[in-house]
C-alpha cells in the first residue's frame, strides 16, 4: 500500500483511512476477527501499511463510530459486533445510549437458568413460547463496585445454545448470537417504564427494597420479526437521567 499523503488520501477519491477501515471491516464481518478479539494496534497498522499514525487512528475511529469496535486506552481495540450499529441507531437518541452502554459498562453474569419468558414480555407478540435462556447480570461503570443496573437477558430457544459461549464477562450477547448463528438483528423495539424494584433486584443494585426504578425493555428481532433476544435493564431511579435536544425544524 502506498504511503499516504498529508491529507490522508492516496490520490484516489476514497480516503486511505477508509480503505484501511473497510478492509478491517471485511475481516470482521467474515468472522476473521471474531467478537471479543482485538484488532491490530495503531503502531501495527502504521508498520504494516506504511501510513501515518493519524491515518491509523482515523481508520480505527471510523470503525468505532460504525459500532464494530470499542476502543479503550491501553487496552486496545476490541471487536464488539459483526454488523454496524450505526445502521440500527441514530446518534444522540436513546438507542445510541443503549449501544454505548453495551460496550462502556461491563456486564457481569451472576446467574443463568432456563425459563418460560414472563407473560408481560410476550403479551401481544408471536414466537415467544418454549424454554428461553435467562441470564441475570449487573453492569458497572469502570472500576466502580456500585452497579448502575441489573441486566436480564432472555435468549430465544432456537439460540439458547449460546450459553456455552458466554463467560462471566461477555460482550454484547446479541452480537455473539449474530456471529454464532450467522444472522443479523433487523429491528430493536424499546419501552421505558417506571417501576418499584423487586427485592431480588434491589439486593443486586445495593439499594433499598421498594425503591423507584426505571425499567428498559428491548426486543431484538431478526428476519420476519422473529424475536431473537429480549432484555430488561433495571436502573435505580435516582441515577438514571436521559437528556435529548429537539431542533425547531423537527416540530412538524
Amino acid at each position: 500500500m502506498k504511503r499516504d499523503n498529508a491529507d490522508g488520501t492516496d490520490g484516489k477519491r476514497q480516503p486511505l483511512y477508509r480503505q484501511i477501515a473497510e478492509a478491517l471491516e471485511s475481516r470482521i464481518t467474515a468472522g476473521k476477527y471474531p467478537i471479543g478479539s482485538k484488532l491490530p494496534t495503531e503502531h501495527q497498522l502504521v508498520a504494516k501499511h506504511r501510513i501515518s499514525r493519524a491515518t491509523a487512528i482515523a481508520a480505527l475511529d471510523y470503525l468505532e463510530a460504525q459500532g464494530f469496535v470499542y476502543r479503550r486506552p491501553r487496552l486496545g481495540t476490541e471487536v464488539v459486533s459483526r454488523y454496524p450499529i450505526k445502521q440500527q441507531v441514530t446518534e444522540g437518541d436513546v438507542f445510541h445510549d443503549w449501544a454505548r452502554m453495551g460496550t462502556e459498562y461491563k456486564l457481569e453474569i451472576v446467574d443463568r437458568e432456563i425459563v418460560k419468558i414472563p407473560p408481560q414480555l410476550r403479551e401481544g407478540r408471536t414466537q415467544m413460547g418454549g424454554n428461553w435462556l435467562h441470564l441475570i447480570g449487573v453492569r458497572r461503570a469502570g472500576r466502580s463496585e456500585k452497579p448502575i443496573c441489573v441486566a436480564e437477558i432472555y435468549v430465544h430457544p432456537d439460540y439458547a445454545g449460546i450459553s456455552d459461549d458466554i463467560d462471566r464477562f461477555p460482550p454484547r450477547v446479541f452480537a455473539m448470537i449474530e456471529e454464532k448463528f450467522n444472522l443479523a438483528i433487523r429491528t430493536v423495539q424499546q419501552e421505558l417504564r417506571a417501576v418499584i424494584v423487586t427485592p431480588e433486584r434491589a439486593d443486586l443494585l445495593q439499594i433499598s427494597r421498594k425503591s423507584p426504578a426505571l425499567e428498559i425493555v428491548r426486543w431484538y428481532c431478526g428476519p420476519n420479526s422473529k424475536p431473537i433476544e429480549v432484555t430488561v435493564d433495571t436502573h435505580p431511579g435516582d441515577i438514571f437521567t436521559y437528556k435529548s435536544e429537539v431542533h425547531r425544524g423537527q416540530f412538524r
